[in-house]
């Protein structure tokens, strides 16, 4: 069965022969690469030229969202996964997928990762978070399978599944990458699956591929404050009321309360960057905005 990678990609092409050479050298022989070139301004087309196996799409610089749905439409395998240009696959990172996808008849699969970062190697947050815990009454070899109500649990209250980390039936799909979101892209596609539909999902803790961790990162290695804003409040909010219909009283609260922490962490970063308070607390109690946020959804 074939296997279609998406690699979106902008103004890295220092870093984007790595990602290549990772997806080529998977142990898993059946496999449709496509570079999605978003517009880069550097020598991305030289560099892609080099790997005549590989379908290259360039557009106008759009964000990884879009980069993503253009390589989705190019996409003809039964799978689809996504490769941040940055990052690296382990060479059985396909083949492991795929097995547990197939054997167990699952949506997705996603795999926890070593982070690199300033020349070090560490777990992947997913990991140090202990939030697997309370996921791990099914264990299959490596592999630990999750019902419909534990993959709609876990996918409400965190993303433990970074792009990179996913592969995906390709018939399970029901959106595109959203657009509208700064960094929960990835995050919103999975979660318009296991809101919309029965979902069964796997993951394992053996850690398949490599994330680079560094401060041209739409997420990991940026100021956290900025992060606050765009992920746990901007973004949020808007996956939040793409499916308020579809949550139920807690679910919706579980999001409020990820809205409330991103407000409470922007004031706190931006009183210390910006005023060298220690308690801004009463930045926060102040903003009008998260009165409003508190109230709960109906």
């Amino acid at each position: 069965m074939l296997a279609s990678v998406i690699i979106p990609t902008y103004n890295r092409a220092d870093k984007l022969v790595r990602a290549i050479n990772s997806a080529i050298n998977q142990t898993y022989p059946h496999k449709q690469i496509i570079v999605v070139d978003d517009g880069s301004t550097d020598n991305t087309r030289d560099v892609v030229k080099k790997f005549p196996e590989i379908k290259y799409f360039y557009q106008r610089n759009k964000r990884q969202a879009a980069a993503r749905n253009s390589g989705l439409k190019l996409a003809k395998g039964k799978y689809v996964t996504t490769l941040d240009s940055d990052d690296i696959w382990n060479e059985g990172f396909l083949t492991k997928s795929i097995e547990c996808l197939k054997k167990h008849d699952l949506d997705f699969v996603f795999s926890s990762w070593t982070a690199l970062k300033d020349g070090g190697y560490f777990p992947s947050a997913w990991e140090i978070s202990k939030a697997w815990n309370q996921y791990v009454n099914n264990p299959q070899d490596d592999w630990f399978l999750l019902s419909p109500a534990q993959v709609r649990q876990l996918f409400i209250e965190i993303c433990p599944a970074p792009s990179s980390s996913l592969v995906i039936r390709k018939d399970s799909i029901v959106s595109e990458w959203n657009s509208d979101l700064i960094i929960a892209d990835d995050w919103c596609f999975i979660l318009d699956m296991v809101i919309k539909k029965q979902c069964r999902a796997g993951f394992t803790l053996q850690r398949l591929w490599q994330k680079s961790v560094h401060s041209d990162n739409i997420y990991d290695g940026r100021n956290r404050g900025e992060i606050a804003k765009e992920l746990e409040v901007h973004d949020t909010r808007l996956m939040r009321n793409r499916h308020l219909s579809k949550l139920s009283f807690n679910e919706k609260m579980t999001l409020n309360k990820r809205i409330i922490k991103g407000h409470i962490v922007q004031a706190l970063f931006f009183a210390r960057d910006n005023f060298g308070i220690r308690n801004p607390q009463r930045l926060w109690r102040s903003n009008l905005e998260l009165k409003n946020e508190i109230k709960p959804v109906k």
